[in-house]
């Protein structure tokens, strides 16, 4: 159950980027809000833990793979969308 739950969040920030995408948003905005939800994540999971699959304190370094998988995800899509 655990790898499922790993699996599940490790997908969902490449797709949340794809999301972004498709919604119109620019590669700069997708990667302010991908940073302030990083910055706005711990006092969201200290508030209401049984949300978050994994809801102890993450790492700077995971912070950043995350910004990154999200921005993989734009990238992704945007390539997709061009001819």
């Amino acid at each position: 159950m655990v790898v499922k739950k790993r699996l599940l969040a490790g997908l969902l920030y490449p797709l949340a980027g794809g999301v972004m995408r498709a919604s119109g948003m620019s590669q700069t905005t997708a990667f302010v809000v991908a940073t302030l939800w990083e910055v706005a994540e711990p006092s969201l999971k200290s508030k209401y833990p049984k949300a978050f699959p994994h809801p102890e304190k993450d790492t700077p370094s995971n912070k950043v793979v995350e910004i990154a998988a999200v921005m993989l995800g734009w990238s992704l899509f945007d390539a997709m969308e061009k001819p």
